[in-house]
């Protein structure tokens, strides 16, 4: 059950990742002062899709990581911690 949640999981990440960049209103040539604050709807769309791709990251990173057991474990668990560090600065962009 749990690799099926953390397959959903990856699915859906980048699913909700590539909606939320659709929905955007900075995006394409309409970058004026202000435009977020001109499209609060679509801003609060864009932001809690942002939100959920990153929390949905996370399990299914997780998931990834479960079947490594004997080698590679150490190299899996560090390449784990450096993506998770990755998501998080890229979500900080």
């Amino acid at each position: 059950m749990w690799r099926k949640a953390a397959a959903v999981c990856l699915v859906t990440a980048p699913v909700a990742l590539a909606v939320a960049t659709g929905v955007d209103p900075a995006l394409g040539e309409n970058q004026e002062y202000g435009v977020y604050r001109q499209h609060p709807d679509a801003t609060q769309w864009h932001s809690l899709l942002l939100h959920w791709a990153w929390v949905l990251f996370v399990p299914g990173l997780l998931g990834l990581l479960a079947p490594v057991r004997k080698r590679g474990a150490v190299l899996a668990r560090v390449a784990w911690v450096a993506v998770v560090v990755g998501l998080v600065s890229f979500s900080a962009l």
